[in-house]
């Protein structure tokens, strides 16, 4: 699961490294707790139906809420379900589906749906038309966090697959804040609970993980911080990266190589 972007937040913009002085940001907001928050608790929606009726629900920070249908009518009308789970999807943002209602229901709902929509279905639930939404939340929550813990697992595998053969990824404090102070994170994927004492320019803001001299991009002092993971999901985020945060099994295997990695917008061999 992920974090993407900082669209609601108010931020002073960047262009990159250096950073202006003048374009130094306020390290009163704290932004990984909030990244962590929502990356554990991904929007989803849930999709109830029987022969007669559909019902629509969304699945964020742990609360839940019934959106109306746009239409009523036979729920076996292909393009209608179509049109609502699109809407589900689009309007209120749902990263994934869940299938609810008889398992006839749902199986034959998942067979029938387009490739966009099925590619987003994480699983189906046998639960009554009629439920409460409480209801509805507690039978779906716990597939959510299996797919949530397997996505974690398999994105950690592709970061140390990419770092193996040299491809587009990167792993470990010091990598990965060199991507990050030069723009080139796509997406940063990092252990629960990191952190790590660091240092800062105090010009260009521009992040290391072991003392120096000077800045090796602006030439600027470099003084300490007391934990520079927190001002590297800060950094990322203000440049429109994603931000993956792993727990479990996924947490462990990235410990091996420092607990941290990036997938990098363009091939980076020197990083």
């Amino acid at each position: 699961m992920f974090f993407d972007g900082l669209d609601g937040f108010s931020w002073r913009q960047d262009v990159g490294v250096p950073i202006h002085s003048q374009a130094r940001w306020d390290h009163e907001l704290f932004l990984q707790p909030l990244a962590n928050i929502l990356d554990q608790f991904e929007r989803y929606g849930v999709v109830l139906m029987d022969r007669d009726r559909l019902r629509l629900f969304t699945v964020f920070l742990g609360e839940i809420e019934e959106v109306s249908p746009e239409s009523s009518g036979p729920t076996t009308h292909l393009r209608r379900m179509t049109k609502e789970l699109d809407r589900l999807v689009q309007g209120k943002q749902a990263q994934h589906l869940v299938l609810a209602g008889a398992s006839e229901i749902t199986s034959e709902m998942r067979s029938r749906l387009p490739t966009r929509l099925s590619a987003l279905v994480i699983g189906e639930v046998n639960i009554a038309i009629d439920a409460t939404a409480q209801d509805v939340l507690s039978a779906t929550r716990p597939m959510q966090e299996k797919y949530e813990r397997s996505d974690e697992i398999q994105t950690v595998k592709e970061v140390l697959r990419g770092v193996a053969r040299n491809e587009k990824t990167v792993a470990g404090l010091g990598r990965t804040l060199k991507a990050v102070n030069s723009g080139r994170v796509w997406e940063l994927i990092y252990s629960e609970g990191l952190s790590s004492p660091g240092f800062e320019c105090a010009k260009c803001a521009a992040l290391f993980s072991v003392k120096r001299k000077s800045c090796a991009y602006c030439g600027g002092s470099v003084q300490a911080v007391a934990d520079v993971v927190e001002r590297a999901v800060e950094h990322a985020l203000r440049k429109g990266a994603k931000i993956e945060v792993v727990t479990g099994e996924a947490c462990a295997s990235l410990n091996t190589v420092g607990g941290i990695g990036a997938f990098l917008k363009a091939r980076a061999v020197s990083l």
